[in-house]
């Protein structure tokens, strides 16, 4: 298994937009804790799904998409929002495959982002040195 998901790609879709996406080189354990802090409705704890649905999420999204990774077909990186007011990161899309991904054990992933909210993640006082534009 590779250390960084580096075959990942931007979604489909989402070339109307004006502020770019941008893939970006993110620590796991660091995106993972502000995620847990931040939106507590969607986030997918570890292990979640030993004890079967939890919230809205649904344990056969999350295998398919950890077989996905297992097997090298997993094409699309998370899309991932920051708002630095509060240290706050969410999943536009991709929560299961961030989810995955950690429960996997890869340190550090690609995420989509936006251009801008990429730079201020960057610029995090946790992030700094940590984290790059792919």
């Amino acid at each position: 298994m590779s250390l960084v998901a580096n075959h990942l790609q931007l979604p489909e879709g989402y070339e109307y937009l004006q502020d770019p996406l941008v893939l970006v080189d993110v620590p796991v354990a660091i995106v993972d804790e502000l995620w847990s802090r931040s939106d507590r409705l969607k986030y997918i704890p570890p292990g979640a799904f030993s004890n079967g649905p939890l919230n809205d999420v649904k344990p056969a999204k999350y295998d398919a998409v950890r077989n996905k990774i297992l097997g090298g077909r997993e094409r699309f990186a998370p899309y991932m929002r920051y708002w630095p007011r509060g240290d706050q990161i969410g999943f536009t899309d991709g929560r299961h495959r961030f989810a995955a991904f950690r429960d996997l054990g890869y340190p550090k992933i690609l995420a989509a982002m936006h251009k801008s909210e990429a730079i201020k993640l960057l610029a995090a006082p946790k992030l700094v040195g940590m984290s790059s534009l792919a």
